[in-house]
Protein backbone atom coordinates (compact mmCIF):
# COMPACT_ATOMS: atom_id res chain seq x y z
CA UNK A 1 0.00 0.00 0.00
CA UNK A 2 1.32 3.42 -0.95
CA UNK A 3 0.35 6.41 1.25
CA UNK A 4 1.22 9.93 0.21
CA UNK A 5 2.84 12.21 2.82
CA UNK A 6 -0.21 14.51 2.58
CA UNK A 7 -2.67 11.68 3.38
CA UNK A 8 -0.51 10.51 6.25
CA UNK A 9 -0.37 14.05 7.67
CA UNK A 10 -4.16 14.47 7.43
CA UNK A 11 -4.69 11.08 9.08
CA UNK A 12 -2.30 11.90 11.92
CA UNK A 13 -4.02 15.27 12.44
CA UNK A 14 -7.42 13.56 12.64
CA UNK A 15 -6.11 11.05 15.19
CA UNK A 16 -4.62 13.92 17.21
CA UNK A 17 -7.93 15.83 17.22
CA UNK A 18 -9.93 12.75 18.22
CA UNK A 19 -7.53 11.85 21.01
CA UNK A 20 -7.55 15.40 22.42
CA UNK A 21 -11.35 15.50 22.31
CA UNK A 22 -11.65 12.13 23.99
CA UNK A 23 -9.39 13.34 26.81
CA UNK A 24 -11.61 16.38 27.35
CA UNK A 25 -14.77 14.37 26.87
CA UNK A 26 -13.93 12.31 29.92
CA UNK A 27 -14.37 15.48 32.00
CA UNK A 28 -17.51 16.82 30.24
CA UNK A 29 -20.28 15.60 27.98
CA UNK A 30 -22.65 17.75 25.94
CA UNK A 31 -25.50 16.16 27.89
CA UNK A 32 -24.20 17.14 31.33
CA UNK A 33 -26.09 20.45 31.46
CA UNK A 34 -29.41 21.74 30.14
CA UNK A 35 -28.22 25.31 30.56
CA UNK A 36 -24.73 26.77 30.23
CA UNK A 37 -24.44 30.57 30.34
CA UNK A 38 -21.09 32.36 30.07
CA UNK A 39 -22.19 35.51 31.94
CA UNK A 40 -24.75 36.68 34.53
CA UNK A 41 -28.29 35.27 34.47
CA UNK A 42 -31.45 37.06 35.58
CA UNK A 43 -34.10 34.36 35.73
CA UNK A 44 -37.61 33.56 36.89
CA UNK A 45 -37.75 30.31 34.90
CA UNK A 46 -37.37 26.56 35.24
CA UNK A 47 -34.47 24.43 34.05
CA UNK A 48 -35.50 20.81 33.64
CA UNK A 49 -31.96 19.49 34.15
CA UNK A 50 -28.78 20.91 35.65
CA UNK A 51 -27.31 24.37 34.97
CA UNK A 52 -23.82 25.89 35.01
CA UNK A 53 -23.74 29.70 35.16
CA UNK A 54 -20.45 31.49 34.53
CA UNK A 55 -21.44 34.72 36.30
CA UNK A 56 -24.00 35.70 38.94
CA UNK A 57 -27.52 34.29 39.35
CA UNK A 58 -30.01 37.12 39.87
CA UNK A 59 -33.74 37.71 39.67
CA UNK A 60 -36.99 36.28 40.90
CA UNK A 61 -37.59 32.77 42.10
CA UNK A 62 -36.24 30.13 39.71
CA UNK A 63 -36.13 26.33 39.68
CA UNK A 64 -33.33 23.96 38.72
CA UNK A 65 -33.22 20.22 38.10
CA UNK A 66 -37.00 19.91 38.21
CA UNK A 67 -36.90 16.67 36.20
CA UNK A 68 -33.73 15.19 37.66
CA UNK A 69 -34.12 11.79 39.23
CA UNK A 70 -31.70 8.99 39.96
CA UNK A 71 -31.01 7.20 36.70
CA UNK A 72 -33.24 9.61 34.76
CA UNK A 73 -32.33 11.38 31.55
CA UNK A 74 -31.70 14.70 33.31
CA UNK A 75 -29.75 13.47 36.32
CA UNK A 76 -26.54 15.53 36.58
CA UNK A 77 -23.36 13.55 36.04
CA UNK A 78 -21.86 14.73 39.34
CA UNK A 79 -25.02 15.14 41.42
CA UNK A 80 -24.96 18.96 41.25
CA UNK A 81 -28.18 20.52 39.94
CA UNK A 82 -26.91 24.11 39.90
CA UNK A 83 -23.40 25.56 39.66
CA UNK A 84 -22.90 29.34 39.84
CA UNK A 85 -19.39 30.77 39.47
CA UNK A 86 -20.36 34.13 41.00
CA UNK A 87 -22.94 35.35 43.51
CA UNK A 88 -26.52 34.17 44.04
CA UNK A 89 -28.94 37.03 44.76
CA UNK A 90 -32.64 37.87 44.59
CA UNK A 91 -35.72 35.89 45.49
CA UNK A 92 -35.57 32.23 46.55
CA UNK A 93 -33.99 29.68 44.24
CA UNK A 94 -35.16 26.06 44.21
CA UNK A 95 -32.75 23.19 43.59
CA UNK A 96 -34.73 19.99 43.29
CA UNK A 97 -34.64 16.22 43.56
CA UNK A 98 -31.82 15.90 46.06
CA UNK A 99 -29.21 17.52 43.82
CA UNK A 100 -26.58 19.88 45.21
CA UNK A 101 -25.88 23.58 44.72
CA UNK A 102 -22.29 24.79 44.25
CA UNK A 103 -21.44 28.49 44.16
CA UNK A 104 -18.16 30.38 43.97
CA UNK A 105 -19.08 33.87 45.22
CA UNK A 106 -21.54 34.99 47.89
CA UNK A 107 -24.89 33.45 48.77
CA UNK A 108 -27.32 36.35 49.29
CA UNK A 109 -30.61 34.55 48.62
CA UNK A 110 -32.74 31.87 50.18
CA UNK A 111 -32.18 28.51 48.51
CA UNK A 112 -34.69 25.71 48.96
CA UNK A 113 -32.93 22.37 48.65
CA UNK A 114 -35.95 20.25 47.75
CA UNK A 115 -35.11 16.60 48.26
CA UNK A 116 -32.18 17.08 50.61
CA UNK A 117 -29.22 18.22 48.52
CA UNK A 118 -26.30 20.19 49.96
CA UNK A 119 -25.17 23.80 49.53
CA UNK A 120 -21.43 23.91 48.85
CA UNK A 121 -19.14 26.94 48.54
CA UNK A 122 -16.61 25.94 45.86
CA UNK A 123 -13.79 28.40 45.11
CA UNK A 124 -12.63 26.20 42.19
CA UNK A 125 -15.78 26.72 40.07
CA UNK A 126 -14.17 29.45 37.93
CA UNK A 127 -11.46 26.99 36.87
CA UNK A 128 -14.01 24.26 36.21
CA UNK A 129 -16.09 26.68 34.13
CA UNK A 130 -13.03 27.69 32.09
CA UNK A 131 -12.41 24.01 31.33
CA UNK A 132 -16.03 23.62 30.23
CA UNK A 133 -15.78 26.71 27.97
CA UNK A 134 -12.61 25.33 26.40
CA UNK A 135 -14.27 21.95 25.85
CA UNK A 136 -17.32 23.59 24.24
CA UNK A 137 -15.15 25.75 21.97
CA UNK A 138 -13.55 22.59 20.57
CA UNK A 139 -16.73 20.60 19.99
CA UNK A 140 -19.15 23.32 18.88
Amino acid sequence: MNISPFSLGVSMAAVSIVSSLSTSASAFSLGDYNLVVFEDVTSNSDVEGSAFIGGDLLGSSSNYCIKCDAGGSFFPFDGVGLKVVGDIEGNPKNVNNGTDLEYGGNLNAIVNMNGGGSIIQNSNLANEFTQLKNFLSRVC
